[in-house]
């Protein structure tokens, strides 16, 4: 299989976020490193599952603009540790496609499986027969939503090998410990009193169980402390509470709630006269809330709803894991920038969050853009602020450490000690 680059840019998805003056050069140094990838390594390359992001830092980065030169750089110093793509082990087909599932080494068998279903089937249509099912569906949010934001990626520049990897990665993933977001059906939950996002993270963070299950850890993602069946059970309760409906106009209203408040979580979550904590757990927020807005018109309108209620379930899971800090959006609007002042200070932040070459800074940036042209009224730099705040955060980062980004949950006083 070989990508379009005729369609890379000129065809994006209208719901898509990309600059416009993307070259025909940029797009073949893209076809080129980009099945590179998909010939030659791994999704996972650790036993911990840690992800490969290579088509995702070279997707964004060249949809804000960044250059082949800098597309190459990026790629060069990433794929110094992936694993190398080993031959199927298994031969998958239809009759037994869910035999292998959650197996890290049956990854390069369903890759195959994808690989030779997008021959013939559309990537909506993979989606649509493979992953709208249990519990693939469920495993799209696991490891930080990282096989929903893989196969998005595909999904938004119409790239079959991205998709195809993204698709394999939810069927191999682990399975992230707690609730299934299918638990949200059960009937228990069925005549709880609907709330808003807000709301509800304010009872989760006043939770007296979930309160007593949380313990600091700054090294960790502290998921083990909320996944109690206890725990588990009244956060079920909660997130419940957020009811969408199967309807076009709650739906577009759920979602502009949904991606607010995930910035706000990621970006918001600060104190006063301490600098800023950029958790790397809850940047993850953004830049998967990013491609629910692209996914969602692919889906039938009754999947829209069960897609937006799984995701906010997974993003309600690990606020509480990050200690459910409070957020004050104060603190963002007066963030002082040290950017040089430009007419549009918007260029500074694209550039330096391509020269970053962190795998998730441009990632967040892109996300954030969005955010701005679509959720701000004029004169607001909310969205602005958030970027320049990441940008400028993480500029001494070391991108093979991602030490440009804090491990402490920044829920508990003991992180800004």
């Amino acid at each position: 299989m070989t990508i379009d680059t005729s369609s890379l840019f000129s065809t994006k998805h209208a719901h898509g976020f990309a600059l416009p003056g993307i070259t025909l050069e940029t797009r073949k140094v893209l076809e080129e490193l980009l099945l590179d990838n998909h010939k030659k390594y791994h999704i996972f390359f650790n036993v911990m599952q840690y992800h490969n992001h290579n088509p995702h830092i070279l997707l964004a980065a060249a949809a804000l603009g960044a250059s082949p030169e800098a597309l190459r750089k990026m790629y060069d110093i990433h794929i110094t540790y992936q694993k190398p793509l080993i031959a199927p082990k298994y031969e998958i087909n239809d009759q037994n496609f869910k035999d292998y599932l959650f197996e890290d080494e049956a990854y390069s068998s369903y890759l195959a499986f994808f690989d030779k279903k997008l021959e013939t089937m559309s990537i909506e249509e993979a989606f649509t027969t493979f992953a709208t099912m249990e519990p693939i569906l469920d495993n799209l949010f696991a490891g930080l939503f990282h096989p929903l934001i893989h196969y998005c990626y595909g999904l938004e520049f119409s790239q079959k090998l991205v998709a195809a990897e993204g698709l394999a990665m939810a069927c191999v993933h682990r399975q992230d410990r707690g609730f299934r977001t299918q638990d949200l059906d059960d009937m228990e939950y069925m005549h709880l009193q609907g709330k808003s996002v807000n709301e509800i993270l304010e009872d989760i963070r006043n939770d007296p169980v979930l309160k007593s299950s949380r313990k600091y850890e700054p090294t960790t993602d502290n998921f083990a402390h909320i996944s109690s069946p206890e725990a588990s059970k009244s956060l079920l309760k909660h997130i419940a509470q957020w009811q969408v409906a199967a309807d076009a106009d709650d739906i577009n209203a759920k979602l502009k709630e949904l991606y607010i408040a995930s910035v706000d979580i990621y970006a918001a979550s600060q104190r006063p006269g301490k600098k800023p904590l950029l958790d790397f757990f809850l940047m993850h927020l953004v830049t998967s809330v990013y491609f629910v807005r692209i996914l969602l018109p692919s889906l039938n309108i009754k999947h829209q709803a069960k897609l937006l209620r799984a995701y906010f379930a997974k993003v309600a899971q690990w606020y509480a894991c990050r200690g459910s800090p409070k957020f004050d959006r104060s603190l963002i609007y007066n963030y002082q920038s040290t950017s040089p002042a430009k007419e549009n200070p918007w260029f500074e932040v694209w550039d330096m969050g391509i020269k970053n070459m962190d795998l998730h800074v441009v990632k967040v940036v892109r996300a954030l853009s969005m955010a701005d042209e679509i959720f701000s009224p004029d004169g607001d730099h909310y969205y602005l602020k958030a970027a320049q705040m990441t940008v400028e955060g993480t500029v001494h980062g070391d991108p093979l450490t991602h030490s440009a980004w804090s491990r402490k949950p920044p829920g508990y006083d003991e992180a800004w000690e």
